[in-house]
């Protein structure tokens, strides 16, 4: 059951423009409150509120609907979004699972933490989530090739993602992958140790002169007008092979945004012409970054795809190395996480049809054929950002394509589902929680959260 809340909305029933599955809509009725302030705004902007509508439904698309959202203007430039995994991530890329609440009280909340909703599907059994977990450009989980939102302060991007390693594109269809960022205070041969043919080492923002070790070669990139990316790539460490290099295991530590609705990005990041004698910087040679400038290091050697290729490079009239980068759209988020299905998409359904199961969810039905209690996040039409939940007495909602066609009535443009049933929670310092039964929060791996400062 849901606790109620509510928004600036009309007390008295509204129609929605759209026909669908809400015949119309209010704010709950006395004694519950329509609306509360999380966050007030500043600079004229309007901050952070909750509101609680009462939805009344058509017949057969459910019962009465509490609706809760969390709501901010778009591009108010004190709203941050965020994501989290809520417990500590083990080897295996499990998460222990624990209620938004103990996050919270835990210290795990970002200053000026406002309201959170919960996450990602997750396996029960390993406790590892469906689709992609990205923390402040750190990647926390690699998930699939499923459905995920983006965020990048208040704004937000949706799409069908997932985390690819960033590949320097050589001669005859090889590529190499980034195995190590040389850390600065470090001597970088100890660093380098466990690198692999295929890959390379990357020196970043060093003022010091750094030394190409023994039995590798050195590469100066980037320059003030077309800068390095590598210090701005997603980070992590994942085992993992490259199929267009040396086809084994090894440790990847840089990552980037492979969007499949979106548009491939390339970078052909010049190779520094006089930094080392033939562009090629032989061991032992010491080297000074500039501005915008990145040392790779590389096994030497002809049979290893790195050093070769970057040398083929290195010969050429405009020698430039192309680097794979985030996908259109997807370059300036700092956190990301898996969602599906994408409800609504440039204002149209999705999966409207019934009793059609979208691809990605549950095969056995559960997820989207049944009257579950359902979050989301949406970008609507008219410049505002939700995080938003629905659910009926007795704890029973609505279907998944009657979800998405709801959104779509009440403003949405872009709209992403998330873990339905008893995972649906809405939480707030101030203003309470909301789940779908009072007083209960499951435990669960992953959350969004939405602050003020």
């Amino acid at each position: 059951m849901l606790v109620a809340c509510a928004t600036a909305t009309p007390a008295f029933a509204t129609k929605p423009r759209l026909r669908g599955p809400i015949k119309s809509y209010s704010c709950a009725p006395p004694p519950y409150w329509c609306t509360k302030t999380l966050k007030r705004g500043r600079g004229g902007w309007p901050g952070i509120t909750i509101n609680h509508l009462r939805l009344h439904m058509r017949r057969g698309d459910g019962p009465t609907q509490d609706f809760y959202r969390v709501r901010w203007r778009l591009g108010d430039p004190h709203v941050h979004l965020s994501v989290a995994g809520l417990g500590a991530i083990g080897s295996s890329g499990g998460i222990r699972p624990h209620a938004i609440s103990q996050w919270v009280a835990a210290g795990g909340a970002p200053a000026g933490f406002a309201a959170a909703l919960n996450g990602d599907f997750f396996d029960v059994r390993t406790n590892v989530p469906n689709g992609v977990l990205v923390h402040h450009r750190h990647v926390l989980e690699l998930g699939g090739q499923e459905p995920a939102v983006g965020f990048h302060g208040g704004a937000m991007v949706m799409g069908t993602t997932r985390i690819a390693p960033v590949k320097l594109l050589l001669p005859g269809g090889d590529t190499a992958t980034v195995g190590a960022f040389i850390q600065p205070a470090l001597a970088p041969g100890p660093q380098v140790a466990n690198l692999r043919g295929d890959q390379v080492a990357v020196v970043d923002r060093r003022t010091a002169p750094v030394t190409v070790p023994s039995g590798y070669l050195g590469f100066v990139v980037g320059d003030k007008s077309t800068a390095t990316p590598f210090p701005d790539m997603l980070t992590g460490s994942e085992l993992l092979a490259n199929g267009s290099g040396g086809h084994q295991p090894e440790t990847m530590v840089s990552f980037r945004f492979r969007d499949t609705t979106a548009a491939d990005r390339t970078l052909a990041l010049p190779i520094t012409p006089g930094a080392c004698a033939g562009n090629v910087c032989q061991p032992g040679t010491q080297v000074t970054l500039a501005a915008g400038e990145s040392l790779l290091i590389a096994l030497s050697g002809s049979s290893h795809i790195a050093a070769a290729g970057l040398q083929a490079l290195a010969g050429q009239p405009s020698p430039a190395v192309p680097v794979t980068l985030d996908d259109a759209g997807w370059g300036k988020v700092t956190d990301a996480i898996g969602g599906k299905p994408q409800l609504v998409r440039n204002g149209v359904v999705t999966y409207p049809t019934p009793w059609f199961n979208p691809p990605m969810m549950s095969s056995d039905g559960w997820q989207w054929e049944h009257q579950h209690y359902r979050p989301a996040v949406v970008q609507t039409r008219t410049g505002n950002g939700w995080l938003a939940i629905t659910g009926g007495p007795y704890e029973v909602g609505v279907y998944g394509w009657t979800w998405g066609r709801m959104l779509q009535q009440l403003g949405a443009e872009n709209a992403m589902g998330f873990d339905n049933n008893s995972s649906t929670e809405i939480f707030t310092l101030s203003a309470g929680r909301h789940t779908y039964w009072h007083g209960y929060q499951r435990p669960i791996v992953d959350a969004t959260a939405v602050s003020y400062r």
